[in-house]
């Protein structure tokens, strides 16, 4: 678990009351962003999955001319 927490920063993961786990963003989103601010699984494998789609999906700032 703590590889996962690692790997996401940008999330708070616990284990879930009923069994299996989940995630809360940190900072949410708007509705409408497309983006979740909770994923949830049934393993923490399946929870990587959710999360690493999000991370896909997230817009990427924007790169300033010149920057390296």
């Amino acid at each position: 678990m703590r590889e996962l927490i690692s790997a996401f920063p940008g999330w708070d993961i616990s284990d879930a009351a009923g069994g299996g786990w989940y995630a809360v963003r940190i900072a949410t989103v708007p509705a409408h962003s497309g983006l979740s601010n909770v994923r949830c699984g049934a393993t923490l494998d399946e929870l990587r999955k959710h999360l690493e789609l999000e991370t896909q999906r997230a817009p990427r700032p924007a790169r300033l001319r010149g920057a390296a």
